[in-house]
C-alpha cells in the first residue's frame, strides 16, 4: 500500500486483465473464487501471464502468493474460494 501512498485500510483491484496484472507485484492477499463447472468461451484470462501452460494459480505463486486450502462456497454448484497471500520474508 505504500507504493500506491496509501497509509491504512484495505484496497480493492476491479477490473480486467491488464489492470489485475498491474497489481500483481502489490498484492498482499489476492481473493480466488472459481465457478469449476463454468465455461466461458473466447473469455478473458484473470492475468496476462495465463496461458495454456500456466495457470492462474502459477502466475500468482510466481509472484509470492501462496494458496490457502480452498474453501467450498458452494460445493453443490461447484464454486470455490482460495485465498492466495504474500508471506513476507
Amino acid at each position: 500500500m505504500d507504493a500506491l501512498g496509501v497509509g491504512t485500510g484495505s484496497i480493492a483491484v476491479i477490473g480486467g486483465t491488464d489492470v489485475f496484472s498491474l497489481f500483481l507485484p502489490l498484492y498482499d492477499v489476492f481473493h480466488l473464487s472459481r465457478a469449476t463447472r463454468a465455461r466461458i468461451p473466447g473469455g478473458h484470462p484473470l492475468f496476462s501471464g495465463v496461458s495454456p501452460t500456466a495457470t492462474v494459480e502459477d502466475v500468482l505463486m510466481r509472484h509470492g502468493l501462496l494458496p490457502s486450502p480452498p474453501r467450498d462456497i458452494d460445493a453443490a454448484a461447484g464454486i470455490t474460494l482460495t485465498n492466495f497471500q504474500h508471506i513476507k520474508q
